[in-house]
């Protein structure tokens, strides 16, 4: 699905605007990822659960880094991991 699409223009955007602004504000983020991970998976499904691990790895990472603010070589440290894992990924699917 493509931004331009008509499909994203008059079914998508429409159908998650909706949704987000009747929902309760504690769950707009969660339609959001929701909504998000079936744009995505329209155009290539086999990679969603790439995706998923991808997602959940950075936000343990994040929350790793957080922890540890105060010391910065160690954030830093945990960042370099970050980073590195994030492109190996993309190298993964490159190769693929």
């Amino acid at each position: 699905m493509l931004f331009s699409s008509l499909t994203f223009i008059c079914i998508f955007l429409p159908l998650l605007l909706v949704i987000y602004f009747i929902s309760n504000e504690k769950y707009r983020n969660l339609i959001l990822f929701i909504f998000s991970l079936v744009f995505y998976a329209w155009g290539e499904p086999k990679y969603i659960f790439l995706m998923l691990l991808s997602i959940g790895v950075n936000y343990i990472l994040a929350r790793v880094i957080d922890k540890y603010r105060a010391k910065p070589k160690t954030s830093r440290s945990i960042l370099l991991l970050a980073t590195l894992f994030n492109i190996s990924l993309l190298v993964e699917v490159y190769f693929y």
